[in-house]
This record gives structure tokens, sequence and C-alpha cells, in this order.
């Protein structure tokens, strides 16, 4: 007896149609290599026989042993079309009254949310958010990545501002190496959302494993607009990670002399606001780190009077 699965490699939409009629649930059946009618449907670019079982119902969502589901295949594919359709289809679902499996997962644990932000198609994000249940934007990855930091990122500011609006409980996790968002964007450089992040009740001092602050992730990754950043902010300039290094030392070692400048003006600066206010265990504390960590030329110490 043929079932659905032969009748969608051979395009028969009738007989779709007469299977469906008998078996409602068939459309979300897996067969033996583990994946669903849809997803034969989306391999062949059978984008008529796609269309019918949208319409009937099928789940684009549908978990599959294979990892991920039809609309995660058709991302990889990089079937704009068959996209376009799931996608309107999953906008649509909760009118039909559509079960949709949003909790579906691929094998690196990335939900649709992380697919649509890693693959930048803010059309079909832009179609689905409404539809988008809220236990979604909890989920990570195996990284430790929400929707959030995912956007993050990506570095795109649409994505990032729309999390910022539809989640913002969200935006204050940390993924699986205990970095939040300002470790995230600083480390890659990412100013063009720095405006955004600063909005939100980020810890500006917060910590990862390797107790990195932003300000030492800024300087990994030479964020010359993150470092003054956290300069105006007031952030702790004399922070060590647990291998003892600081944002001189990073930034001396990278050779990133514009940013290792910035840092030592702001040093010196603070090192005078400590003198004028006469705030002797402040400055015992920097003429430590001066001492152990030398970041000064002798020059500059001249220049910002520090002995």
């Amino acid at each position: 007896m043929n079932s659905l699965f032969d009748f969608v490699k051979a395009s028969d939409l009738e007989k779709i149609r007469e299977v469906f009629k008998e078996d409602p649930n068939c459309l979300n059946s897996l067969d033996g290599f583990g994946v669903t009618p849809l997803s034969w449907s989306i391999r062949k670019k059978d984008h008529e026989t796609l269309s019918i079982l949208l319409e009937l119902g099928a789940d684009p969502l549908f978990p599959q042993r294979t990892g991920g589901s039809p609309f995660f295949e058709a991302v990889s594919l990089n079937d704009s079309r068959s996209i376009s359709h799931l996608g309107s289809a999953l906008a649509g679902a909760k009118e039909k009254g559509i079960s949709v499996s949003w909790e579906t997962q691929g094998e690196s644990g990335n939900t649709i949310l992380h697919y649509l932000i890693e693959t930048d198609l803010k059309d079909i994000w832009d179609l689905i958010l409404p539809s988008v249940p809220n236990d979604l934007w909890e989920m990570k990855n195996k990284e430790g990545w929400n929707a959030f930091l995912q956007s993050v990122v990506s570095g795109e500011e649409g994505f990032v501002s729309d999390v910022i609006r539809i989640a913002p409980g969200t935006c204050l996790h940390v993924d699986s190496e205990g970095k939040n968002a300002f470790h995230l964007a600083a480390e890659r450089n990412l100013d063009s959302i720095l405006p955004l992040l600063i909005g939100l009740d980020l810890e500006r001092e917060a910590e990862d494993e390797l107790g990195n602050t932003p300000l030492l992730s800024a300087c990994e990754g030479d964020a010359t607009e993150f470092i003054i950043e956290w300069v105006k902010l007031g952030v702790n300039l004399l922070a060590k990670n647990y291998e003892g290094d600081t944002a001189y030392s990073i930034l001396h070692r990278e050779k990133y002399g514009h940013s290792l400048k910035i840092a030592k003006e702001a040093l010196g600066k603070v090192w005078k606001e400590a003198l004028d206010a006469n705030d002797a265990s402040k400055i015992k504390e920097i003429q430590i780190f001066v001492a152990e960590e030398k970041p000064f030329t002798t020059e500059e110490k001249y220049k910002w009077k520090i002995d």
C-alpha cells in the first residue's frame, strides 16, 4: 500500500489529499530516514506539493530524527522559495488552529530564532515575530546563547533592538562561558550595537569564567569604542583576570597602540583625580599596580607625576 511519502515523492496532489482525509496525522509522520513528508517536498524543491502540505496543516518545525525540522532543512539548502512558504505558514498557524513545534532545536541547539538571526533572514523574522511563544526567547543553544545573545553576536541592530523590545528580561542572560552581551560584543568589536547595550541594566564589571571583565574583553578585541565607553562609565581600570592579565598587558602584548594610549590616558586621569582628592587608598592601589604592571614609560610616569 502506498503511503503519503510515496505520493509526495510522485507529486500526486490528488492522492495526497485523499490520504490526508483518511489519516490527518500522517502529515507529521516520519519515514525510515526519520524525516517528514514536508522535508521530502523541500528536498525535491517541489513547491506546489509543499504548499499543499502546508495548506493541510503540516508543521514546518516538526522535529525529525535526523535533527532539526523541515524549516531548518530549507534554510540549510538556501531554498528561498520554500523558506518563504514555510515562514508564511508559521505566521498564520495560530489563526488557523495549526499546532507548531516551536521549541524544536537543531544539532547545535539552535531554535528557529537562532537560525533566522544566523542566516540574516530578517523578512521571515519580522513575519513570525507576533506568533513566537514567550518561552522560545529563553531557549539557549549549545554555546549558551539565547536569541538575544545570538543577535548580539550577529552585530545586526535590527535583531538586537527587536529582542530588547519583545523580551527584555532575556537580555541579562550569560552564555556557557559566563559572558554577557557586553563581553560578546566587545571581543568582536561590534561597536554599532553599543548604544543599544548601554541602555540595558547589564553588569559592566561582570567576570566570565576566565575572570575577564567586559573591559578586558574589549582589549582582547581592540574594541576602542568600547574601551572609551568603559572609561566614561568609570569601570575598574586595574581589573585582572585569573591569568593575571590586565587591560595594559593585553593591549601591549597584542600591540594595539591606539587603544593602549587611550587606556594609559584614562589611568593617568584616575591617578590625578586620586591625588586631587587626597584619596590615600586609591593612590596606594595605583602605585602598587603601576609598580607591578609597568604600564607607563619613564616619560609617561613623569607626565602624570606617578612615583
